[in-house]
């Protein structure tokens, strides 16, 4: 049986063409945005839409809202990001968060990455002191191996790993390796960067909901050339790699 699923993106066009195989149910209106059920023509799939806006009090600020209102069994935040060039991916390839971690929380020194704070963001979470919040690594891991094991992603890679969250754009390639090599120091190196990860599983951790984020890339980070962007085919592989997750939950619900 499906979750009671909720699917959170920034906007629209990050899941151009997502829903079109599926049939609208419902709607509800929260406030500054609406949350749009859907169903698959054989009942077999369901989930719930929700677009926050841009940035981390957008995503905080709707997800509450769709939270409180239909208390969802399972959060998955998705859209396009920025990828490390370190991380070896490419634009287009897919990234699934093992955790996520506000680059701007945590006590600021001379480097790119600050100290932990002397208290939890959120209590009984030790890793929050860092802005760290863990996402469902074990749906990533068998999503990861779904995809592979089906071989039909021969046009994107795709990849488990850290992802950091941002509401100031890298905008420099320097700036950009400092973060992965101080990230890279305690843990594994950071796959991507986006502006609304970490808000969503703060949240989630908050009610005690699962958390899933998964991106495509459409640059990479520090890259201010738009014109290298490629967000078109980042979205298409997004879309690819949803229909897939969707697919496993027909069969092996989280």
């Amino acid at each position: 049986m499906m979750p009671d699923l909720l699917i959170s993106c920034a906007t629209p066009p990050e899941l151009a063409g997502f829903t079109s195989p599926f049939i609208q149910t419902g709607q509800t209106a929260l406030s500054t945005t609406v949350a749009t059920d859907f169903k698959s023509p054989d009942h077999r799939t369901a989930f719930r839409l929700l677009y926050t806006g841009i940035g981390v009090v957008n995503t905080a600020h709707s997800l509450t809202l769709a939270i409180e209102r239909h208390r969802p069994g399972l959060v998955i935040n998705t859209g396009i990001a920025g990828i490390f060039k370190e991380s070896g991916l490419c634009v287009g390839d897919i990234g699934i968060a093992s955790e996520e971690r506000y680059l701007h929380t945590g006590v600021a020194l001379d480097q790119p990455i600050p100290d932990p704070l002397p208290f939890e963001l959120l209590k009984g979470l030790p890793k929050s002191k860092q802005g760290i919040f863990e996402c469902h690594r074990d749906l990533g891991k068998r999503l990861v191996r779904r995809i592979k094991d089906q071989g039909d992603c021969s046009h994107y890679t795709i990849a488990l790993g850290p992802f950091i969250t941002v509401s100031t754009i890298t905008g420099s390639q320097k700036t950009a390796s400092a973060i992965y090599s101080r990230v890279t120091r305690n843990t594994t190196g950071p796959v991507m960067e986006s502006m609304e990860g970490a808000a969503a599983a703060q949240i989630c951790a908050a009610y005690g909901i699962p958390f899933l984020e998964i991106r495509a890339g459409s640059n990479f980070v520090g890259e201010r050339n738009k014109a290298s962007w490629d967000i078109p085919l980042a979205s298409n592989n997004l879309v690819h790699a949803l229909d897939r997750l969707l697919d496993q939950f027909k069969t092996n619900p989280p």
